[in-house]
Order: structure tokens, then sequence, then C-alpha cells
């Protein structure tokens, strides 16, 4: 130890820097490696270090480095470093990790308490989201709307989880009274509007949405233009892309699913314009490839009008129902073909109907006359 001037005092080896701080010399080479210890390593194989006992002190004092020492044999004990300011700091780090988890618990409790969509109604002029206990939480209005339509078995308004998120959508055909193009939109669960198909032939002319099919995440919809145009069928996905398409000579707006020797399908039917004469098409519900069709004689109680309509399809299972209207109105004389499969079973007319033939003849329906209904039922592809 060189000890010319006090304030300079060199330490000349590993020994003397140990014995100076009051450690093991394993210590003192452990502070030099872990932290910075301030140490002079003189070139020569022989390893030789020297260090001013000023800069120890200085070290130390800044530090806080606390003299606990390690034994130079057994497991390594490093004394931790522990500084005034590192408190303060875990504080800190406690007190952040409290506001993100108050802010989480807080917004959870915005959540819980804010109204949740259970049902929806159609408006006037659109259509509203309510809470469970029947109070409107939302609106969207689209103009005055033909109310009318709403009555109608053809499903134009479906509230459900489209897309498997856990969360709800809403579908709608907005049926304003003066359109000019009617759409499907898809609403999110808090009212803002997610996407809407625009359906045509992409010549700009205006198609009318008129009924739709929520099938395994997919859309099924039909439309068509008020006059001419041919019906377009297309199946959507969840984000209203146009997967299939199926376009038909007529106006085809009741759809079903049914079973079939042929598996699931979808049956559509309507009236055929170029025939004018009801009818029924089934197609492959993924690709909408026409799978047959069936055609439905007008019969001879109202004859006087152009032509007849398929005016609902249900049932369950194979046994399917297909409603034929004299005239495409709601309360009009019908006949019920009853299909089992592919088949056409029987034609059952309804008591409208039979009062019509009674009124007529001044008789029931005969057995021949019940058999010339089913037979004017016919496949014709």
């Amino acid at each position: 130890m060189a000890a010319s001037d006090p304030s300079q005092i060199e330490l000349q080896s590993w020994k003397e820097i140990a014995a100076y701080l009051g450690v093991s010399v394993r210590t003192a080479q452990q502070w030099e490696k872990d932290r910075g210890m301030p140490v002079k390593r003189l070139p020569g194989p022989r390893g030789q270090v020297r260090a001013l006992a000023p800069e120890l002190d200085a070290w130390r004092s800044v530090a806080g480095n606390v003299a606990v020492d390690v034994p130079e044999s057994g497991p390594e004990v490093v004394p931790e470093v522990v500084s005034e300011a590192a408190p303060r700091r875990g504080w800190w780090k406690w007190a952040a990790a409290l506001v993100v988890l108050l802010s989480l618990i807080g917004l959870g409790a915005v959540w819980a308490l804010r109204p949740h969509l259970a049902d929806v109604t159609v408006t006037a002029d659109g259509v509203a989201g309510l809470d469970g206990g029947g109070k409107e939480i939302w609106r969207r209005v689209y103009g005055a709307l033909n109310s009318g339509s709403y009555q109608l078995v053809e499903q134009k308004i479906w509230m459900g989880d489209l897309d498997g998120d856990g969360r709800k959508e809403v579908l709608f055909i907005p049926l304003v009274s003066n359109w000019r193009g009617i759409p499907l939109v898809c609403l999110n669960e808090d009212g803002t509007e997610r996407w809407r198909f625009e359906p045509g032939d992409g010549t700009g002319a205006p198609y009318m949405a008129r009924q739709f099919l929520v099938r395994e995440k997919t859309v099924i919809l039909t439309s068509h233009h008020h006059l001419k145009d041919p019906v377009q069928i297309v199946r959507l996905d969840v984000t209203g892309k146009k997967l299939a398409e199926f376009r038909h000579r007529g106006h085809l707006h009741a759809l079903r699913e049914v079973e079939t020797e042929l598996g699931t399908m979808l049956a559509a039917g309507g009236v055929n314009d170029a025939d004018q004469v009801a009818e029924v098409v089934l197609l492959d519900p993924v690709g909408l490839e026409e799978k047959g069709r069936w055609q439905f004689g007008r019969s001879w109680l109202r004859d006087e009008h152009p032509y007849n309509y398929v005016y609902r399809i249900d049932g369950e299972g194979t046994q399917w129902l297909v409603h034929v209207h004299d005239r495409p109105a709601k309360n009009e004389l019908s006949v019920i073909y009853r299909f089992a499969g592919l088949r056409v079973l029987s034609a059952e007319p309804s008591d409208l109907t039979l009062a019509a033939h009674k009124d007529k003849t001044g008789r029931g329906m005969t057995e021949g006359e019940r058999a010339a209904l089913l037979a004017l039922a016919k496949r014709v592809k």
C-alpha cells in the first residue's frame, strides 16, 4: 500500500482492497464485476490491480453499497444494491397497477350497467332496439315504411349472433313506401350499421330485397325488380360479401329449407313470369345450383286471373307444404300441396276454396275434382 499522500492511498492488490473495504477478497472481486467498483487492471500475465481509496469511498457512498461479506468458500451471496430511490420506484409501480385495476373494474361496471339488446321491433319509420324491460335503447330511421309488408310471413327482421363472436347482430329489410332500391342492412347490437347489401344486376336498376334466411353463418336473400327484371337469390357471408347467386325469370319470395332425398335443399316459391304460373325451384343451399322445378296450374275456380302464385312454403322434416294462391294476396283462394321429399303427395283445398266451389257448383268438391287439383302440380325439371 503506497502512503506518500494520505488522500491518494493506492491499494495494490486484491488483498489490500478487500482489507480496506473490510470484506473478503471474493466479495471485493464480485463488487468490481457486478457493481462497477473502480479497480484498475494492470497489463501483464499476473493480473495485477490497483485502486485508490478515495475512489472506493466515493463509489461506496454514492452507490449505497452495504458491506455484506461473501465467504471465501461456499455458495456465493450477492447482496442486493438498494438505493434510496428504489422503494419510491416500487411504490409507483404498485400505484400504476392499482390505477389500471380500478379502471378495469370501472369499465366492467359500466358494461354491466349499460342497457343490453334483448329484442328488436319495426317502427313506423325504421327499426328500434329494446332492452329486457321493453324500453327503447336505440332507433334507426329509414323513412316511412310499408307496414303491411311486415305482417306477412316473409322474414324481414332477425336478431342473433350472426358471426359467432358472442355479440348480437340485427338483419333488417327497410321497406320504405317510395322505394328506389331496398337493401338488406346488418346492424351491431348498439344500432350502428355494420354493413349493407344492395341487390341488383349491376346495371343500376332498382331491386327490392324481399326475404332472407340465416343458415350456418350465412344469409340467403331473395330480391326482385319491381316490374320486369329477373329475381336474384344470393348467399352472403357474415360481412355481406356475395358467395353465390341464382337468377330466375319471375318473382320468388317464399324461402324455406326442406329435407329431400338429395339432402337439405332450399325451396324458393313464387311465380314464373314467362309461363305466368306458380312455381317452386329447388336449390342447393351452398352453391345455389338448381336441383328441381315444379309448376302449379291455375284452378278452375279463379281462372279469370292471369296467373297464380306460391305464397308460402312451410312444414317440418321431409314433409313440406306449398301454399298456392290464385292471386298474390294473403286471403285469396288457395290449394296446399303436400310434399314428401321430392314427391307431391296430395292437394288440399283451403276452407275458402271449398266454400267458393260450393257457391259456384251448389255442392261439395268430389274426389275426382280433388284429384284434378293434384294433377295441376307437375315437375318440369
